[in-house]
């Protein structure tokens, strides 16, 4: 959840309100960034975790279209050794 903005004490100058205001809402905005990075405590529904997950499913995609290419070319070649 947001958080409420802080009181603002009243010796600041006017302009530096507006500049108060303004890092209060990046603040904010930085929290739900971090809570959608990480999960907010469940690992399992952080978008790092799911990045990791696709890395790792592309990598073993890779690994097996090699393994199949080179059983391919390893046929072939034992064809043509041993001959029609």
């Amino acid at each position: 959840m947001a958080k409420s903005p802080e009181p603002v004490p009243d010796t600041l100058p006017a302009r530096c309100v507006a500049h108060v205001y303004q890092l209060q809402r990046m603040e904010g905005k930085l929290d739900k960034l971090c809570e959608l990075l990480t999960g907010n405590g469940d690992p399992q529904r952080g978008v790092v975790l799911r990045l990791d997950r696709l890395e790792q499913r592309a990598k073993g995609k890779v690994w097996a279209e090699r393994t199949v290419l080179g059983a391919l070319i390893a046929g072939a070649c034992a064809v043509i050794v041993k001959g029609w």
